[in-house]
């Protein structure tokens, strides 16, 4: 949901915790796999970029976090 990338941080900060929480699991891992790049009328491209670098955030943060890259991956239309 690229339009509200500013819930984004908290949520995946939570999901993270909670399923390490919920397994008992205190260091799985997680691999955050970034959007595709695609065209959506209802978001731009300042607010996919937000979205990337919140995701890389997360991942620098939190230990046991990776951020796989797909700019490279699927088409614009």
């Amino acid at each position: 949901d690229v339009p509200k990338w500013q819930r984004y941080e908290k949520l995946l900060t939570s999901l993270i915790q909670s399923w390490r929480t919920l397994w008992e699991l205190p260091e799985l891992p997680f691999f955050v796999v970034q959007i595709a790049p695609y065209d959506d009328p209802e978001s731009s491209e300042t607010d996919a970029a937000c979205l990337k670098t919140i995701q890389s955030g997360i991942a620098r943060e939190i230990p046991g976090v990776s951020t796989v890259i797909t700019t490279d991956c699927g088409e614009r239309h």
